[in-house]
């Protein structure tokens, strides 16, 4: 008996040490606890969602089957919410008005207490008399209608739509709970809006886009800004948006993510090979603020200054990591009007209503192709579209769970889908097609 028992005892001691060693204690639950408080955190105090919608959408599509191991949830007065698994693996995120949400940290301290003043939300009205003079209104409507149809029965979830044509908002639809004034995560679009601020300081010759040396990083001492915009770094890692990914440790594991980042050691020559990773991002960011203080609303200034209020963006925010440095990689939110801004600033050339943002050229550099994607991406947007029905011009910011803006030049067209599309993609391209057909007949043969 006492060596059966001893020999129990023995093969538990052996079960909780390969669990404590296992992936699944030290990255998966750990991971996928971050990943649920943010969110909860951001689509509650951000999105202003209700917490049962804001995991719903945002939540337990993309934990699976795991989601019913995940419990969260959201403290109000302290402005935050918390997921932890039975009790295991707490993790708390903190809002803080005008920087978003805050993954709290064991290892790197911040001032939960700090706000950032934000301008007052502008929403713009649909102009419907330039509206109907170049488009068929009624197919225009049938066109936006069809995103949101049966789309929580199909894993679509279609949140909203909005289209600018020359300049002028002419149509937009928007998911129950949803309107012109809600900011909406952007994920990898936010990439976009980082080229954005790049161009800003390149135009001010504050940094070259080609100049190596820059990163504190002997690893990556060769790495320009070119490099990281165009994703060939050379690090050899691709996002996967699993929960053993790199890029969710980076994001959920470690409160300074250029810290983590920098870390990274490349499998290749900096321009030799195309891999589509947000270290690059977290990277780039780093070199845009060198030299600035690590101040949290330094950062966020910058961002107002360079980019979101020349492009009269009033409710775009990145938010921040803990140690003060905004996830460019895929963290920003914005109103459905205000990622169309965005697709409108590179349309107008960097112009935007309020500023010139960057120089026309620097449009030209962002949409030629980069060596080794297969002219699929230039630096930070993606080029041409899967189908020979949509314009060879077209070129888009996209994000994961449906987030597109199509830029069309030749139409003079910007058209934004946000979404939370998760079983069922939507194929965006599909609605700009549709709503290219709905322009009248002179618009379309331009």
């Amino acid at each position: 008996m006492k060596r059966a028992v001893a020999t129990g005892a023995g093969v538990l001691i052996l079960l909780a040490g390969g669990y404590l060693l296992s992936p699944i204690h030290r990255v998966m639950l750990p991971v996928g606890t971050g990943f649920a408080a943010t969110q909860l955190c951001a689509f509650h105090f951000v999105s202003g969602f209700s917490p049962d919608r804001a995991r719903s959408l945002y939540i337990d599509p993309i934990l699976g089957r795991y989601a019913p191991l995940v419990q969260v949830r959201v403290m109000s007065p302290e402005r935050r919410a918390t997921a932890s698994v039975f009790g295991l693996y707490a993790r708390t995120a903190v809002y803080r008005p005008g920087l978003g949400c805050t993954l709290f940290d064991r290892e790197t301290s911040f001032d939960a207490a700090r706000v950032v003043d934000l301008p007052e939300p502008n929403a713009t009205p649909v102009n419907a008399a330039h509206r109907d003079a170049h488009f068929d209104a009624e197919r225009l409507d049938v066109a936006l209608r069809f995103p949101f149809v049966s789309s929580e029965s199909n894993g679509r979830d279609t949140l909203a739509v909005v289209v600018f044509h020359r300049g002028e908002l002419v149509a937009e639809r928007y998911a129950q709970g949803v309107d012109p004034t809600t900011p909406l995560l952007g994920w990898s679009m936010t990439k976009t809006a980082l080229a954005a601020l790049a161009g800003a300081l390149v135009r001010s010759g504050e940094i070259a886009v080609d100049q190596t040396g820059l990163i504190d990083s002997t690893l990556l001492d060769g790495v320009s800004l070119d490099h990281l915009l165009r994703m060939t770094s050379g690090i050899d890692h691709v996002d996967s948006h699993d929960p053993f990914d790199q890029t969710a440790v980076m994001m959920y594991l470690n409160g300074d993510m250029h810290a983590y980042a920098r870390r990274a050691e490349p499998s290749f020559a900096p321009g030799e090979k195309w891999a589509y990773s947000s270290f690059n991002s977290v990277l780039a960011m780093g070199l845009l603020t060198q030299g600035r203080s690590g101040d949290v609303a330094d950062h966020a200034r910058m961002w107002r200054e360079r980019v979101f209020e020349p492009a009269c963006m009033s409710t775009a925010i990145i938010q921040p990591d803990a140690a003060g440095s905004m996830y460019a990689g895929g963290y920003g939110f914005a109103s459905a009007q205000d990622w169309a801004r965005l697709g409108q600033l590179f349309l107008d050339g960097g112009g935007g209503c309020a500023g010139q943002v960057f120089d026309p050229d620097w449009v030209d550099y962002v949409t030629t192709p980069t060596q080794d994607s297969d002219g699929e991406y230039g630096a930070g947007v993606w080029l041409g579209s899967r189908y020979d029905f949509n314009p060879a011009d077209a070129y888009a910011m996209r994000g994961s769970q449906g987030q597109v803006v199509w830029i069309v030049p030749s139409h003079q067209l910007v058209v934004a889908h946000l979404a939370a599309t998760t079983e069922r993609p939507f194929e965006a391209e599909m609605l700009l097609a549709a709503v290219i057909n709905t322009m009248r007949e002179e618009e379309a043969e331009e």
